[in-house]
């Protein structure tokens, strides 16, 4: 095979910068599918967190004032007294009426945006209806506490339906 003197575009060269080209693609998109996941994380643990503290408000606090009715609430909580695990079914009712009657208002107590949403289930009671709430397009998070309601431990759940990540 004869050499020529000065070429530089050689079957070898080429292949070594495709496979070169390849390389850099590759780490470029492995360095994006990681910063997506933390970012996706980032985002799922700050709407966790937005849950929990919700939680803590309304089946850990009286609310502000103690004795807040619907008409006349600063911070929405469910107990009757601080410091016990004793939920208030008026206060329960309450929120029932806020939620049917004042939703934007909850809302905005709550924390939430308008196109989020809120559920409290506490025994059969259920206040707001998730089966209606799209999985693909919001976040769906569901923390559950152990209350005392009219004398006996119940399961209280709530559901809160966020943009999703």
């Amino acid at each position: 095979m004869k050499k020529l003197k000065g070429q530089t575009l050689t079957l070898d060269l080429v292949v070594a910068l495709s496979l070169f080209l390849f390389l850099i693609l590759l780490v470029l998109w492995a360095m994006d599918m990681s910063f997506s996941k933390i970012n996706t994380s980032k985002s799922q643990q700050w709407n966790y967190q937005k849950v929990v503290d919700l939680s803590i408000n309304l089946f850990e606090t009286e609310g502000i004032p103690s004795n807040w009715k619907k008409d006349n609430v600063d911070s929405i909580g469910l107990l009757n007294e601080y410091g016990t695990s004793n939920i208030s079914w008026d206060k329960f009712l309450e929120f029932e009426e806020l939620y049917n009657n004042n939703k934007s208002l909850l809302l905005e107590l709550s924390g939430l945006k308008n196109d989020e949403d809120i559920a409290i289930v506490i025994g059969e009671k259920e206040i707001g209806d998730i089966s209606g709430w799209d999985r693909e397009k919001y976040e769906i998070i569901k923390l559950t506490r152990i209350k005392t309601v009219n004398g006996s431990s119940e399961q209280c759940h709530i559901y809160v339906k966020m943009r999703g990540y």
